[in-house]
């Protein structure tokens, strides 16, 4: 889970990670 909030800290790309995450 750290890894995903070091993406959404990334920048724009992570909110595209993060709604894929909670389609999945």
């Amino acid at each position: 889970m750290r890894k995903d909030k070091a993406s959404i800290e990334e920048g724009p790309n992570a909110d595209s990670v993060v709604v894929t995450k909670h389609s999945s």
